[in-house]
């Protein structure tokens, strides 16, 4: 019996260490698990706030960026607007340019004929007289209407010269005194020391009501633009209008005009002495034209392509003059005065047309050197340009 309990006891004693070794590993385990436990929960709130850091930063970067896109959204509508009218007025400018083109030759041979239907009427039939006035009259608003078209389109040819702007406001003072009668008082201050202005002077007039032909803010605005100057208009109820001009400063060396010295009386010419070579492709004008020539005393003769005008050259080495169109069917006037002119450097050119496109305007701007008759034009206007150019020509001779 002592054995057995000996044996019990070894056992007992053995069960018990085996169950404080087990009870240990379990406690050891346990704590192993909670640090685990806690690790990973403290790794996870770490996770879930860098996470939220993230995603708080991305989602600002995306109410950013779809403000931004927002913005270039509005802004990329705003220039696809701009772009829209901008491509309606260059097609706008287009169309006007063409029509003009044609409608200016029509213009041409009703406004000349006209004219030379004038000179023909005696001054003993008035009702005649007034018939032909009237019809020239209307012919006139509408060459007038046409060139604000182009002038509103930039498409006018500019000859930009030295003016002097205190002096054109000087003539237009008097003109709207006359005008704008008594009831309305005019004041005007010039500019002391006023430097002089590179710009062509636009047409102006004042008409009764009913009268006008409109767009004349528009011309204004387009002149402007092209003569590479600026506008600005202000107007207020109660305080009245202020328009201002900016026009580009003449920085030139070349003396002016009507500063030079008259030409003496021996440089004066008969239009007897001088053969103008007509270049035109429409027959109505080129008739008109080689009739109002002669009208004016000058010798005509009359080309309708560049092939015969090189020919009718050559076979009349009498002629000094050269009055082309600028748009003709086989080329453009300039190509064909730089031939012409190779051949006769003596040739006077003078370029005649209602829409010059590029053969002779740049920037819209005449290229240097270079006299336009813009059609439609009247006998008066195509001798005035003649007299002009060829006065000039025989100064340089004189000089030379």
């Amino acid at each position: 019996m002592r054995e057995v309990r000996t044996a019990v006891g070894e056992f007992d004693s053995d069960e018990t260490n085996l169950e404080n070794a087990r009870n240990a590993k379990a406690a050891l385990l346990r704590s192993v698990l909670l640090l685990v436990t806690v690790t990973a929960a403290v790794l996870a709130a770490t996770v879930a706030m860098l996470v939220g850091f993230a995603l708080r930063r991305q989602v600002g970067e995306l109410r950013l960026l779809t403000t931004s896109l927002k913005t270039e959204m509005l802004e990329r509508e705003r220039a696809e607007a701009t772009l829209r009218q901008a491509q309606k007025m260059e097609a706008l400018g287009q169309l006007t340019g063409g029509v003009a083109h044609d409608f200016n030759n029509m213009l041409s041979i009703i406004v000349g004929n006209l004219d030379l239907g004038m000179r023909r009427l005696s001054g003993e039939d008035v009702r005649a007289r007034t018939y032909v006035e009237n019809a020239l009259s209307g012919a006139r608003r509408a060459a007038e209407l046409t060139k604000r078209l182009l002038a509103f389109s930039r498409l006018q040819p500019l000859n930009p010269q030295s003016t002097d702007v205190n002096k054109c406001v000087t003539d237009m003072s008097e003109l709207l005194r006359r005008s704008l009668g008594e009831r309305i008082e005019l004041e005007t201050v010039l500019g002391g020391g006023l430097w002089r202005a590179v710009v062509d002077d636009p047409f102006f007039t004042t008409k009764p009501p009913g009268a006008g032909t409109g767009l004349g803010l528009s011309q204004v605005h387009g002149f402007i633009k092209q003569s590479k100057g600026h506008l600005k208009l202000y107007s207020e109820e109660g305080k009245g209008t202020t328009v201002k001009i900016y026009l580009p400063r003449d920085i030139s060396k070349v003396v002016p005009a009507e500063m030079l010295p008259a030409l003496p009386r021996a440089l004066e010419f008969s239009p007897k002495e001088h053969v103008v070579l007509v270049v035109e492709d429409d027959a109505d004008v080129r008739s008109f034209t080689t009739g109002a020539l002669r009208e004016l005393g000058y010798e005509a003769i009359e080309a309708d392509t560049v092939a015969i005008a090189r020919q009718k050259l050559l076979e009349n080495p009498r002629v000094t003059v050269l009055l082309t169109d600028v748009v003709l069917p086989s080329g453009n006037g300039r190509e064909l005065a730089n031939v012409l002119v190779k051949e006769r450097p003596d040739l006077v050119v003078l370029y005649m047309t209602g829409y010059t496109r590029n053969a002779i305007v740049h920037n819209g701007t005449l290229d240097p050197g270079v006299r336009l008759l813009s059609k439609p034009f009247t006998i008066e206007e195509l001798g005035r340009e003649l007299r002009a150019i060829l006065e000039h020509w025989r100064a340089s001779r004189a000089l030379s």
